[in-house]
């Protein structure tokens, strides 16, 4: 079972919490710039000084998915996913929904993830947004989609806000006004509906990520 009290910051946070872990116990670093030997070393050690410890397996799995590990990822990812450990939940999602060390399930993808999502966690409310953007594993629908990479935005979620500052060609002209339209109708944005996230719109947007960090 997991331990009653967490564990102090180890250099497995150091190294391999994410950035978009609300509940990570240091700074986190971004996938790609996840040195993986360096934290495979480090998260292993401290599974062994604190067996069970799901924060320590969810760093681990990503550490094992940075290094193509995807087994083992997808091992570390469900022992915390399994302890309610919400960005393993998401990971775990993904594996299952893409097929990344495990045979591809969409249904057990799907399910992990609103899993994740009904504890807010913003990246699994962001990756199921864009599922249902896509018509993956679900039927399209623009207007759920919305719905969610706003709640997202609302949980606090970076990795959407910089999605969609870095990246809003790549979602489809619909679904960027259906999201202008639902910041709108939340009382977030009062500017014109359009399909283009403009710098009003961004700005909307950041103030939803910063309220939730100050809740």
């Amino acid at each position: 079972s997991a331990p009653a009290t967490e564990p102090p910051v180890h250099a497995c946070d150091q190294q391999a919490a994410s950035l978009f872990d609300h509940r990570r116990l240091a700074d986190g670093v971004t996938f790609d710039k996840l040195d993986a030997p360096r934290a495979i070393q480090s998260c292993e050690a401290a599974l062994k000084a604190f067996p069970a410890t799901a924060r320590f397996e969810f760093q681990l799995g990503r550490a094992y998915e940075r290094a193509r590990r995807l087994q083992d990822a997808t091992r570390m990812y469900q022992a915390a996913a399994l302890k309610g450990d919400t960005g393993a939940m998401s990971s775990l999602g993904i594996m299952y929904a893409e097929g990344l060390g495990v045979a591809r399930n969409n249904a057990e993808g799907l399910r992990w993830l609103q899993q994740a999502a009904a504890r807010g966690s913003a990246p699994a409310l962001h990756n199921l947004g864009s599922m249902y953007a896509d018509g993956r594993a679900v039927t399209r629908d623009v207007a759920k989609a919305a719905d969610l990479f706003v709640d997202a935005l609302a949980a606090g979620g970076a990795l959407t806000l910089a999605q969609f500052k870095s990246n809003a060609a790549g979602y489809r002209p619909d679904i960027r006004r259906a999201i202008v339209l639902r910041l709108a109708t939340g009382g977030h944005y009062a500017g014109p509906v359009g399909n283009t996230f403009s710098i009003d719109v961004i700005r909307a947007m950041e103030r939803l990520v910063a309220s939730a960090a100050q809740r």
